[in-house]
């Protein structure tokens, strides 16, 4: 991918991100995303066949961020420090996408 593309793919996520803040999942149209990110909608549909796929990606990327050094990990079974872990990293996730419902 190049630096035009990530670029508007970081463009329809701030956009869809910021419109999640503002309304529920079910209520945001491809137009608010494509209005907020100021593309168009063949520039949209270029990157996302739909809005499904948009939330399903972003929140993968969200995911493969947050949880990116648990591939890496020895593991060590103590659950304890895994727990305290886990709850961690979902409060990484909600710091990412603060939304008020899907």
């Amino acid at each position: 991918m190049d630096r035009r593309q990530k670029k508007t793919r970081a463009a329809i996520f701030s956009a869809f991100t910021e419109l999640l803040q503002k309304k529920s999942y079910s209520k945001i149209t491809i137009k608010d995303i494509i209005d907020t990110a100021n593309i168009g909608r063949s520039t949209f549909y270029t990157h996302f066949e739909t809005k499904d796929e948009l939330l399903m990606e972003m929140c993968t990327d969200i995911f493969d961020h947050v949880f990116s050094d648990e591939l890496t990990k020895e593991d060590t079974h103590d659950y304890s420090s895994k727990d305290k872990s886990f709850i961690d990293k979902i409060e990484h996730i909600l710091v990412h996408i603060e939304i008020k419902s899907i």
